[in-house]
């Protein structure tokens, strides 16, 4: 999770989305952590957000912004 913080914060969103994905798969297979569970949808959702910021095509915001939502919800 460190790293995809590392990334956001380089505003490198494509590479943390991709590794976002990875920690929430990661976590959910072990399923020890509730808490870092939420926090590993919560992150996901701030990339999905952050990608829908950069786009320029109305469709793709939606998109982006509705992903991000369904992770925020969970």
């Amino acid at each position: 999770m460190m790293l995809v913080n590392i990334l956001t914060s380089d505003e490198k969103f494509g590479e943390a989305l991709e590794y976002a994905i990875f920690n929430l798969e990661r976590i959910k297979s072990h399923r020890k952590n509730d808490v870092m569970l939420v926090r590993a949808y919560f992150i996901l959702g701030f990339c999905y957000s952050k990608l829908g910021d950069n786009v320029t095509n109305n469709e793709e915001k939606i998109k982006f912004y509705k992903l991000a939502l369904s992770n925020f919800k969970i």
